[in-house]
């Protein structure tokens, strides 16, 4: 039979911070070589880059905000009820989030929904 589906829990963000681009590698010196397989990571300290953490009881990474716009990543170790332990990487594209003003709201009215079919008999 199919086996049921583990409950996983993420136990810790293990690493976490600025991913390198091609361009900013270049910049660094950090490769000799155009491509790569290997992904590093930036310590920008002068940069709010905020902060991956733990969710409420193991079950979520969440990311705080600071400053810092662009890619940024979060490693973070996840075990099961068998006690398997497994690394992930959550790969964020950091953006600035702006309040729409009254102008940018569409002038349309919503449509009206569908009614609901009658049941049948």
């Amino acid at each position: 039979g199919v086996p049921l589906p583990n409950e996983l829990t993420v136990t810790a963000v293990v690493a976490q911070g600025v991913t390198a681009t091609r361009g900013r590698r270049r910049a660094e010196g950090a490769l000799g070589a155009e491509t790569t397989e290997e992904v590093r990571v930036l310590q920008e300290p002068a940069v709010d880059t905020g902060s991956c953490r733990v969710g409420p009881l193991g079950k979520t990474v969440e990311y705080a905000g600071g400053t810092y716009v662009g890619p940024y990543r979060c490693t973070f170790e996840t075990e099961d009820s068998r006690g398997i332990i497994v690394l992930s990487d959550l790969d964020l594209d950091v953006t600035v989030f702006e309040t729409p003003t009254v102008g940018e709201l569409p002038s349309e009215p919503m449509p009206e929904p569908e009614p609901m079919p009658e049941p049948m008999p």
